[in-house]
C-alpha cells in the first residue's frame, strides 16, 4: 500500500514541477493548444497546480496511515 501512495506522491511532485516548464517553454507560442503544449495547460495552470499539491496531500497523509496500520 505504501507504494501506491509514494506514486501518487511523486505524480503530484511531478505534476507542480512541469508545470512552471512548460509554462516557461510555451511563453511566446500563439494562444490555445499547440505542438509544446498540447494539453493546453497554459489556461488550467491552477488547476494542475492545485491538483499536484493535492496528490502530493494524499500521499503524505495515506503513507502516514499505512505506516501505522502496518506496524
Amino acid at each position: 500500500m505504501g507504494e501506491f501512495f509514494s506514486a501518487i506522491g511523486g505524480i503530484g511532485v511531478v505534476l507542480c514541477l512541469a508545470t512552471p516548464l512548460i509554462l516557461a517553454v510555451c511563453h511566446r507560442s500563439p494562444p490555445g493548444p499547440c505542438f509544446c503544449d498540447p494539453m493546453d495547460i497554459r489556461t488550467h495552470w491552477r488547476g494542475a497546480i492545485k491538483l499536484g499539491l493535492g496528490m502530493i496531500a494524499v500521499a503524505l497523509i495515506g503513507g502516514l496511515i499505512a505506516a501505522i496500520v502496518s506496524g
